[in-house]
């Protein structure tokens, strides 16, 4: 049976090895490969909502570059431990920190909310530094409990400290928004119980709730952040000034308002490059 942990493990020894340049082009080479990958057809009918007016072969290039950009995810995220925090900065061009800071000087918490695009993974360390903070990264809990541990060994900075789902992560949350810390939450995938339909690219998607909850519970800022992958490898973060929360005769449909909000922004950043979006499960199903 095949332990992808031990894959995984032997890669972080490999990869480090391997020079970025070539590493890169590797990856943009194995990108013909991508029809063949177990997530094939759920990112390509990602890609054709998105862009429900591209043909055929313009959907399959956006596929392509979504596995592109996987893999070098990958690569740059299997060789982490090796890179300088000061590489690490020079490889992420930051813009809207002051955004951050003014949110942050108003002493209740920052809610950063994301999608999985561009190199994320890695992202937050340099604009945890930028900042001169700690940052609260929400994630998942993988299907496969040494593959989970191994890759967020690799994610946790210095400046990084990464929250599970469970039981615990609400009032973990709201303990970091209390001191007036920064919290980041993905806003593309539903991994919580707490959720609201919304329109998402025109189509009713169940998306998560608890960053707007949150947000109007506390009085935290609301910050969209972007991360996406230059040509040349490096990344560029965007972070935009923070939303104004949303009114409604209940806290739900407040809630549920300011979601929507959120997720206006956030479609505008995936349309600018769908290739960007990394999301491997079919977010509105396969047809």
């Amino acid at each position: 049976m095949f332990d992808a942990a031990k894959a995984l493990r032997l890669l972080t020894h490999v990869l480090p090895h391997v020079p970025p340049s070539l590493a890169y082009r590797f990856c943009e080479g194995a990108a013909v490969l991508a029809p063949g990958m177990p997530a094939w057809s759920a990112v390509k009918a990602n890609m054709q909502h998105v862009r429900p007016e591209a043909g055929a072969e313009e959907v399959r290039k956006l596929a392509r570059g979504v596995f592109v950009n996987l893999l070098k995810n990958y690569y740059d995220l299997l060789r982490a431990h090796t890179i300088h925090p000061a590489q690490l900065d020079a490889l992420y061009q930051i813009e809207g920190l002051e955004n951050a800071r003014r949110a942050l000087a108003r002493g209740k918490g920052i809610i950063a909310v994301t999608l999985h695009s561009g190199n994320y993974s890695l992202a937050f360390e340099p604009i945890a530094r930028a900042l001169d903070i700690q940052l609260f990264v929400v994630v998942e809990q993988m299907t496969d409990p040494a593959v989970h541990t191994l890759l967020n060994t690799l994610r946790r900075r210095e400046h990084v400290t990464l929250v599970p789902v469970d039981h615990s992560v609400t009032r973990r949350i709201l303990q970091t928004l209390r001191a007036g810390g920064a919290v980041v939450l993905a806003q593309d995938r539903l991994v919580a119980a707490a959720s609201t339909t919304i329109d998402f690219f025109d189509a009713p998607v169940d998306l998560p709730v608890g960053a707007a909850t949150l947000a109007l519970r506390t009085g935290a800022s609301l910050l969209p952040v972007y991360v996406s992958r230059c040509p040349d490898n490096r990344s560029r973060v965007m972070i935009d000034p923070p939303l104004q929360p949303a009114g409604g005769p209940t806290p739900a449909a407040a809630a549920h308002a300011t979601t929507a909000g959120v997720i206006r922004v956030l479609e505008a950043y995936i349309r600018s490059d769908p290739s960007q979006w990394l999301l491997t499960n079919a977010v509105w199903g396969i047809t």
